[in-house]
């Protein structure tokens, strides 16, 4: 990745608040009274899942899409998964939320570095992979893991107006120092929440009130 310099770019819309759900991603549905019913909202979910599975959470937003985790997706090269979000980001421009979730959230870091210009909106790392972590018993470096902690520790600048990544202080996938660390880096907006790898762990009301606050910057 070729060291780059962002520009900035426009701006973009109220919402009907949202009762908090008691689904397994619950949490999140009082987020969306943060987020226009107009907003284009696009994700990418982690290995194995589905847009359906945060799409819900944006159920009053007309405009959802992402790309499924599925085994076709999934087979393709790192190279071809970062293309595929480069183009959701790209159809999805402007005033969009970019939703990120485990693995997805990599893949949508990457996309966003290989642009030429900032994103000019919010980004919503959930529960991201960022490089390096454990699964079961098993540690994993993510595709370019090494080159992205030295281009970030040497000034990369985040591709973003704006970042919040929501992170597990027991989740072993993103380790909370990882966030930690990014976080001292870049100027994302991090949370620090009692939950692990998984969205079934952050069901709970207060949690949802959390990110609605961090989407309207409440907190």
């Amino acid at each position: 990745m070729a060291a780059a310099r962002f520009a900035r770019a426009p701006p973009g819309p109220p919402k009907p608040a949202l009762r908090a759900g008691r689904g397994p991603n619950g949490v999140l549905e009082d987020a969306v009274a943060a987020v226009s019913s107009s907003t284009r909202v696009r994700i990418v979910p982690g290995r194995g899942e589905a847009v359906s599975d945060l799409g819900v959470l944006f159920a009053t937003c007309a405009n959802v899409a992402g790309l499924d985790f599925d085994q076709r997706f999934a087979g393709l090269s790192f190279g071809a998964q970062v293309a595929r979000v480069s183009a959701l980001i790209e159809e999805a421009e402007p005033q969009a939320l970019l939703v990120g979730r485990s693995f997805g959230a990599w893949l949508m870091v990457h996309a966003l570095l290989g642009r030429t210009t900032a994103f000019d909106g919010t980004v919503l790392l959930l529960a991201p992979v960022l490089g390096y972590g454990r699964s079961g018993q098993a540690g994993f470096m993510a595709p370019r893991a090494r080159m992205f902690w030295n281009e970030v520790e040497a000034g990369r600048p985040m591709p973003a107006s704006r970042m919040v990544l929501m992170a597990g202080q027991h989740d072993p996938q993103c380790p909370i120092e990882l966030a930690r660390r990014l976080a001292s880096a870049w100027p994302i907006e991090l949370h620090e929440l009692l939950a692990d790898h998984s969205l079934d762990a952050w069901n709970s009301t207060g949690m949802a009130r959390r990110v609605a606050a961090a989407l309207r910057r409440e907190v």
